[in-house]
């Protein structure tokens, strides 16, 4: 059985995104591929399939977002041929708004196809690992007293360990997740009620 495909749409236009949400999440049923959509930006590095629509001051993405291969793989960026982004030089996958829901869900056929023969981030892999789970049992509990929001040297206390090894432990989970700078750790910490859920699980 397929595991659940996690979608994240990020575009100021609501209309739009409740359209596309429709049409994929039926497309995708179709195929027996259940789906949820995400809603929170920030959770991009737990997401199977992006859709970004840059250029909007509610809709800057993230650096680490277009980082690494594995994340641009999966990322459609959603734009117009009047409105063009920077950024559309440097991902494999665009979508004008112009272009019919036909022509999508083909272009979300070729990721899914060309995720699974590669292997690199197969979404229809029941052993695809949530970046979550890759932390260590440190790095996890160093994640929960920063969501409480404790001090590196408060941690280090707690944990009876080097205030340098709590920055270490903290510097290597956000490369793990693929997060840049710190706040965005914390306000992935703050807003993603599943990523809150499974780090406090330590």
């Amino acid at each position: 059985m397929a595991r659940i495909l996690k979608i994240l749409i990020v575009d100021p236009n609501q209309f739009f995104v409740a359209g596309l949400q429709q049409a994929v999440e039926k497309h995708l049923h179709a195929k027996g591929i259940p789906v949820i959509f995400m809603k929170q930006p920030l959770s991009y590095p737990m997401a199977d399939l992006i859709f970004w629509a840059p250029g909007y001051s509610t809709t800057v993405m993230p650096i680490g977002l277009l980082a690494g291969n594995s994340q641009k793989s999966r990322l459609i960026i959603l734009t117009s041929r009047q409105r063009t982004h920077l950024v559309t030089n440097y991902v494999p996958w665009i979508f004008y708004r112009h272009q019919s829901y036909n022509a999508l869900l083909l272009l979300i056929d070729t990721i899914l196809t060309s995720s699974m023969s590669n292997n690199s981030h197969s979404i229809v892999n029941e052993h695809n690992e949530n970046p979550l789970k890759t932390l260590s049992p440190r790095q996890r509990q160093v994640m929960h007293y920063i969501s409480k929001g404790m001090l590196a040297s408060e941690i280090a206390e707690k944990l009876q360990i080097h205030e340098k090894t709590v920055s270490t432990h903290k510097r290597t989970a956000m490369g793990k997740l693929q997060l840049d700078r710190t706040a965005d750790l914390y306000h992935w910490l703050l807003c993603d009620a599943t990523a809150a859920h499974l780090i406090s699980q330590q």
